[in-house]
């Protein structure tokens, strides 16, 4: 079945013009050898061509100093317009530009090997031109491990060095798509991270950290015995009467705190009394004291981390450690110990 073959583009008069008029001048070859062109009449032929080059190359033809008798001719106008698109180079330069040619950095080694194959065209290395071109390819690759392989190859040709060089490209390729799909894995935990809530002074523990991770979760209040917060940040203003506590001395009675009763009117410090609702085990520490201005050193019972900002002692402790007791002393033990036995329904002897 026959068809029709289309004709040659027109000739592109912008860009290079001397790879242009290469690519048109081997596309009517073509063009003329699949329709047998040559077998009409040399009016024909020279008609076809002169149809189908475009309009600017056909006005840059009229002005081209050729006979009628070359103008009869389709191998004698491609001869002029060849010599006009085509100037004759400079070799040294068309060698520069050659041997100064190097792989951009996003660029293919496809198309970098077209790019060398054009220019080493014009460079006139006859029998030398595939060694210089394998060259040029070690040399100006961007790839260093490319370059590094092709170095570690005896015997090295240009087929061999194309070879390499596009092997690599492909597997590059194809490791990068797999790199990238994990990329994204690990893209969404991180994102994950970036975009879950943060929160700053927390109301409960009065502290910042993540959603979540609340360290009063599960507490209760020392002061007001209500869940999931701490008393420093504590916000609420009624205090519930704390549970009273059976008659009985004090030590017997302070192991695990359940409340925590503050302070002493006018006192400049918080003294804090511990209760506990169930007899537990407490712990105690003998300390070495010493009276400022006495020699004499007396070791007294102490609770250990009573969880006040200031340690009291009870009167008969002081009296204890020294017989005369101040009268500023005794009236603030006297404070103590009726602020205790008020709130608390304490006997005087728990002080």
């Amino acid at each position: 079945m026959a068809y029709a073959i289309p004709p040659p583009v027109k000739m592109e008069m912008d860009g290079d013009l001397r790879e242009k008029w290469a690519l048109f001048k081997l596309t009517w070859e073509n063009y003329a050898a699949a329709t047998e062109i040559g077998k009409k009449a040399a009016k024909i032929q020279v008609g076809t061509l002169l149809s189908v080059i475009g309009k600017e190359c056909l006005q840059i033809y009229k002005n081209l100093p050729i006979s009628e008798e070359e103008q009869a001719s389709t191998k004698n106008i491609l001869e002029r317009l060849t010599d006009y698109f085509e100037p004759k180079q400079n070799i040294i330069y068309q060698r520069y530009m050659f041997n100064s040619c190097t792989q951009e950095q996003d660029e293919t080694f496809d198309s970098y090997l077209n790019k060398l194959r054009n220019l080493v065209k014009t460079c006139k290395y006859g029998a030398f031109e595939d060694e210089l071109l394998r060259d040029r390819i070690v040399i100006g690759t961007s790839n260093n491990n490319v370059r590094a392989r092709l170095l570690s190859e005896s015997g090295l040709n240009l087929d061999r060095t194309i070879d390499i060089c596009r092997s690599t490209e492909q597997a590059e390729q194809q490791l990068g798509k797999l790199n990238k799909s994990v990329e994204n894995v690990h893209f969404t935990k991180a994102d994950k991270k970036k975009t879950r809530e943060f929160i700053k002074d927390c109301k409960f523990c009065g502290q910042s950290h993540d959603k979540g991770k609340c360290q009063a979760y599960g507490l209760t209040c020392a002061i007001y015995l209500k869940r999931n917060h701490i008393a420093t940040v504590c916000q609420s203003q009624t205090q519930p009467t704390p549970p009273q506590l059976p008659n009985k001395p004090m030590t017997q009675r302070t192991a695990k705190v359940r409340y925590v009763e503050t302070e002493v009117p006018s006192s400049d410090e918080s003294i804090y009394v511990l209760g506990s609702l169930s007899d537990c085990k407490q712990y105690h520490a003998d300390i070495c004291l010493s009276i400022p201005g006495d020699s004499a050193r007396t070791t007294c019972r102490f609770q250990i981390d009573t969880g006040a900002s200031c340690s009291t002692l009870a009167l008969a402790d002081y009296k204890h450690l020294k017989k005369n007791t101040t009268t500023a002393f005794s009236h603030k033990v006297k404070a103590v110990r009726q602020f205790h036995t008020a709130t608390l329904g304490l006997s005087n002897t728990s002080l």
